[in-house]
């Protein structure tokens, strides 16, 4: 329908509104009904929104484009899934509500998350996360995730689904970057931070979540290395506690923890002996 005094389209039966990109591929949005807003440039949708753009699909209940300011709010039950079915497997994530930033030539940029996240990250290689926190962001770079920012009570649970090794990153704050293949390289934990990695049997000689931190940190470096000269099979469990922690990662492992204000680092090997400790010269 038309309302002319309104300036207003509406349009019903699932219709699509397709959009020729600067990349040369379309943008899709997708609703059960569309309204068009002609004075005020927006675009609103209801019964079920989907928009996809190359692998890139955000579904909700029900969202809005205004196409002055290429920017898209979503609201409802919101998915935000990337990647291809398959060995790979998909990132997803589900918030209340969504806002995405686009370029001018279409391009998704960013999403804001305001309210509570939660989901998977999988980006084709050995690692998978699994997040949570009370709000957040996502910046793309190509419409590739290039960065997962978390605030409030930020919590990642990190595996390396070849190895079997499992870390978890716990703080107020906490931001995931990616290298430009989407691979997990560094995860930076603020406020009463805290990594706990777990390595599988027979993998004592990688390296471990407390293996480097510094400056001062002597007591969880020498704790590992002594665990290293002892050479029992067995899971190991390493914690390392800080103010603000930056995680290292290659090839799907953490190899590095670099503790920036206030260390604590605990190490306890099989057959619960514990070396090192808060009483001893881990703390600061």
């Amino acid at each position: 329908s038309f309302d002319l005094a309104a300036d207003e389209v509406r349009l019903g039966g699932s219709p699509a509104l397709l959009r020729v990109r600067d990349s040369g591929d379309t943008l899709v949005l997708r609703a059960a009904q569309l309204s068009f807003d002609l004075a005020a440039e927006r675009i609103s949708g209801s019964g079920g929104v989907y928009l996809a753009a190359s692998d890139l699909v955000l579904t909700a209940r029900a969202g809005a484009f205004d196409s002055a300011t290429e920017k898209a709010e979503f609201v409802g039950e919101v998915e935000f899934a990337q990647g291809k079915p398959g060995p790979g497997g998909m990132s997803r994530i589900y918030a209340d509500s969504m806002e995405l930033d686009l370029s001018e030539g279409g391009e998704v940029e960013s999403v804001n998350l305001p309210a509570g996240l939660e989901g998977t990250i999988r980006t084709g290689g050995p690692g998978a996360s699994w997040i949570k926190a009370s709000a957040g962001s996502i910046l793309l770079s190509r419409e590739k995730l290039s960065r997962l920012q978390l605030d409030g009570d930020a919590d990642v649970t990190y595996r390396n689904t070849d190895r079997g090794s499992v870390s978890r990153f716990q703080g107020r704050s906490m931001s995931l970057n990616f290298d430009e293949r989407g691979t997990l390289v560094q995860v930076t934990a603020e406020g009463g931070a805290t990594v706990v990695s777990r390595l599988p049997e027979g993998s004592r000689d990688e390296p471990s979540a407390g293996d480097t931190a510094t400056p001062g940190q002597t007591s969880a470096a020498a704790a590992l290395q002594a665990d290293d000269r002892v050479g029992r099979a067995g899971a190991t469990m390493n914690t390392v506690r800080g103010e603000r922690l930056e995680i290292l990662l290659h090839g799907g492992e953490v190899v590095e923890v670099r503790v920036i204000d206030s260390i604590e680092g605990t190490f306890a090997p099989p057959g619960n002996e514990r070396v090192g400790g808060p009483d001893d010269e881990a703390r600061e």
